[in-house]
């Protein structure tokens, strides 16, 4: 236990060292924070030294430890007036194109792997986590200019959205996956989604009515971001525990709902507390790249290298029509839009893989046999998004100025 907590120490450390040679050699923080985990477990594992992080271990720490703090902060400073000026083309690429990005990707994964172990129910898991979008790596690039902070929003509200019904979805299939004969069928999954984002949705909205009193009658600094915290992982336990719904979907709707509060001036400490969630996230963000890092063998790519560029050509083929069908979809509806073919470019290049795909990847469940295949396809994709897509935006932004 001390080695694991040491090594979790010594994550962090190195996420601290890391984050400013980022910023000197123009490469996402993601990218390098990849690099250093890998770099930092093949060294140890080449002195002897056993590092402790196992991959039987990820699926709780993920799904009830950082999943959460990614979703909460991006909640929490969702500026819904913003959101609302882009709703229109948010929930198209968040809802109906994510179920064609999801159905693109599982046709590009299941063609890419091609043989009998590999059962379409894992292809459908593949797609479901590579079509969660991750713009962390270039909202600071895109907030440069005008047009450019127009689309942070879009790329930001579509994650928004986009993560929580992944993670929903993702969890779904999972279930299914593990027990076939005990699982959802496939003619309850409408209904039983339905029932389980809408029952997510009435828990947070409740928990955050609830920390709306609280925050009342608790001042300061630490009272007010301890309420927000404990708030966030009361409407994760309480939904899936209790309630059996979607944590995810009441996390981010508590989040919502104080981030709205924040706003409104309801929060003495408002500042502290949006500093507090920042660091939250910046941990749970840097912990999974450096896990990403831990994780990675050569041996995913030598192995499964044919896979990973057919999943990639399929996930920029799926972004592609999303966004060009979306388009074209709300053209006639009020609200904020991509104008162009250049913004319509940079929405699709900017549609990036990361936290929630990398999440979802490492908490796969050892139990199933195709669990490192997966996690294989999802960690080329994301390198991808963090060598190649993200260091080239700057290319299309150019045009758009």
């Amino acid at each position: 236990m001390a080695v694991t907590v040491l090594m979790l120490v010594a994550m962090l450390l190195a996420a601290l060292l890391v984050e400013p040679l980022a910023r000197r050699i123009h490469l996402p923080f993601a990218a390098l924070l990849v690099l250093a985990g890998y770099a930092g477990s093949e060294l140890l594992v080449a002195n002897g030294i056993d590092t402790g992080v196992r991959a039987s271990n990820f699926p709780g720490f993920i799904l009830y430890v950082l999943l959460p703090l990614l979703v909460f902060e991006l909640a929490y400073h969702t500026d819904q007036r913003q959101l609302l000026r882009g709703l229109p083309i948010i929930l198209m690429l968040a809802v109906p194109m994510l179920l064609l990005s999801v159905i693109i990707t599982a046709a590009g994964v299941w063609a890419g792997i091609n043989h009998s172990g590999f059962p379409w129910i894992a292809a459908l898991l593949a797609g479901v986590l590579l079509s969660a979008t991750d713009p962390t790596a270039i909202i600071a690039l895109l907030s440069r200019s005008p047009r450019g902070r127009r689309l942070a929003v879009m790329l930001n509200g579509e994650s928004l959205f986009n993560d929580a019904l992944i993670i929903v979805l993702f969890s779904m299939l999972l279930s299914m996956a593990l027990a076939p004969q005990q699982g959802v069928g496939w003619q309850q999954v409408l209904p039983h989604f339905v029932g389980i984002v809408g029952g997510g949705v009435l828990v947070g909205v409740a928990v955050g009515a609830v920390a709306a009193l609280l925050l009342k009658l608790f001042h300061g600094t630490t009272r007010e971001a301890l309420v927000t915290l404990i708030s966030a992982y009361a409407a994760l336990l309480l939904s899936q525990q209790v309630f059996h719904v979607s944590g995810i979907i009441a996390t981010l709707c508590t989040g919502l709902i104080l981030g709205a509060l924040a706003r409104r001036g309801q929060l003495q400490a408002w500042r502290f507390v949006g500093a507090f969630w920042r660091l939250a996230a910046w941990i749970a963000y840097a912990m999974m790249f450096l896990l990403m890092g831990v994780t990675v063998t050569l041996e995913m790519f030598s192995q499964r290298w044919l896979a990973i560029l057919i999943t990639i050509v399929a996930v920029l083929l799926a972004r592609s029509l999303a966004v060009g069908i979306a388009m074209l979809l709300v053209s006639p509806l009020p609200g904020d839009r991509p104008r162009g073919a250049v913004e319509a470019g940079v929405l699709v290049w900017g549609g990036l893989r990361g936290g929630v795909t990398l999440a979802l990847a490492l908490s796969l469940p050892v139990q199933l046999d195709y669990w490192w295949t997966i996690q294989a396809i999802a960690f080329g994709t994301v390198l991808f998004t963090l060598f190649v897509q993200a260091p080239t935006l700057p290319l299309v932004l150019k045009r758009l100025r």
